[in-house]
């Protein structure tokens, strides 16, 4: 799933709103905007960007049987842009709805075909973080954490409940655990390797507990 993929589908592409399925986890009141196309819209290239990769990181991780449509990731903010820009129902749908019409089962595709993820943290560690923190600003970084809780939020079943905060607070606390200096974009070089993914879960772990004194 990291590795760069090509070749993008027209007959996915064409793919209407109405065919668009949404998640089944519950959901739970927390803080933060709903990811749909007015959302969308009003972010920028990179925030979107990342909002998928943190997205499909996600899914990976719940599910790794999950295989995906070769497509890029800057194919695929493209076609979601045109997607809510082209029809009128379409910004009260989620993004995730729409990413997930990119994923298959491996038995639902002809001889297993897809990209298969590798690994659910292959290369979104803390030197992504410091990669895209140095390369887009910190609105790169609120997008991947924006793009992994809403698919935690609902896909993962109990996971609402357990990431209560907005994404901006927890974007401050994985910084704030890499020992992420935004100004001169060093880090802990002992961290580095750390899965975003599992910082993020030490960190809604954490604050739990804290609420539960």
């Amino acid at each position: 799933m990291r590795a760069a993929l090509v070749g993008v589908s027209i007959a996915i592409l064409s793919l209407g709103v109405a065919a668009f399925t949404s998640g089944t986890a519950a959901t739970v009141q927390h803080d933060g905007p709903v990811y749909d196309g007015r959302w969308w819209l009003g972010r920028g290239r990179f925030e979107q960007l990342e909002f998928l990769f943190g997205y499909f990181d996600c899914v990976d991780e719940s599910d790794p049987t999950t295989r995906w449509v070769p497509v890029s990731f800057d194919a695929l903010v493209d076609s979601v842009s045109r997607r809510y820009s082209s029809h009128t129902s379409a910004p009260s749908v989620r993004v995730g709805d729409i990413v997930m019409q990119w994923s298959r089962k491996p038995a639902s595709m002809p001889g297993g075909g897809g990209e298969h993820a590798q690994s659910s943290y292959d290369g979104n560690d803390g030197m992504r973080w410091k990669n895209i923190g140095q390369s887009y600003g910190d609105s790169a970084q609120l997008g991947f954490v924006e793009g992994y809780l809403d698919c935690a939020r609902h896909r993962t079943k109990g996971a609402a409940a357990a990431y209560p905060r907005s994404a901006k607070w927890y974007v401050e606390r994985i910084s704030a655990w890499y020992r992420y200096d935004p100004r001169t974009h060093e880090l802990d070089p002992r961290r580095e390797t750390v899965p975003i993914a599992t910082v993020l879960h030490r960190v809604a772990q954490s604050d739990s507990l804290h609420q539960q004194k």
